[in-house]
């Protein structure tokens, strides 16, 4: 993978990156959602979309449904 882990991801995949990175890993976006546990969720998202993002997309995987 390159120095930018978006660069070899399908443009829709990479923008769900992108967008999820965007997202403060230290401002929980949920009130009830503890800053630390935010951080983890956010850390694995990322590392899904880079490891599975593609193939996820391939099997028709929506923005919706990668976060539901």
């Amino acid at each position: 993978m390159s120095a930018n882990p978006a660069a070899d991801l399908p443009p829709a995949v990479a923008s769900w990156r992108d967008q999820i990175e965007r997202l403060s890993e230290h401002a929980s976006p949920c009130r009830y959602l503890l800053p630390a546990k935010w951080a983890a969720m956010r850390s694995n998202a990322l590392a899904f979309l880079d490891q599975f993002g593609a193939e996820a997309h391939r099997l028709g995987w929506t923005d919706r449904q990668l976060i539901a």
